[in-house]
């Protein structure tokens, strides 16, 4: 019991920061709006980037090459291998629907994250495939 309180007093702080910034320019905060109105931790914001990234990686490849044998703490939780998520396949909206329900198991609209994701300027290339 102790935990889910420390899990929810820490998921409070982290809402609390992102509203900090959301205050002073909320049209370009959405992502950060959706992880309020979803309820999502700071772990699960990071996991949702980290997939992010690597599918930016697969995209483009412009950054060196991640390890895929090296497991990220991030991602483990989840149950997501580095190495399936660094497949040298281009990504899909349902890869990131299945990423995204591991990460999320509540009921989220894919496209609805992505959306906001784009309106706040992160991983735009990204998102903008994956919605096309």
């Amino acid at each position: 019991m102790e935990k889910n309180v420390a899990d929810e007093l820490s998921k409070l702080r982290y809402h609390m920061k992102l509203m900090q910034q959301i205050v002073f320019n909320p049209e370009k905060n959405a992502f950060f709006m959706s992880v309020i109105d979803y309820d999502i931790s700071e772990n699960q914001v990071r996991a949702i980037l980290k997939v992010m990234s690597a599918f930016s990686y697969r995209l483009e490849k412009k950054v060196d090459e991640p390890s895929k044998n090296d497991p990220d703490p991030a991602l483990i939780q989840f149950g997501i291998s580095s190495e399936e998520l660094y497949s040298d396949q281009k990504p899909s909206l349902d890869e990131f629907s299945k990423y995204l329900q591991g990460i999320y198991p509540k009921s989220m609209n894919p496209e609805y994250l992505l959306k906001s994701l784009k309106v706040q300027s992160m991983f735009t290339d990204v998102c903008e495939y994956l919605l096309d």
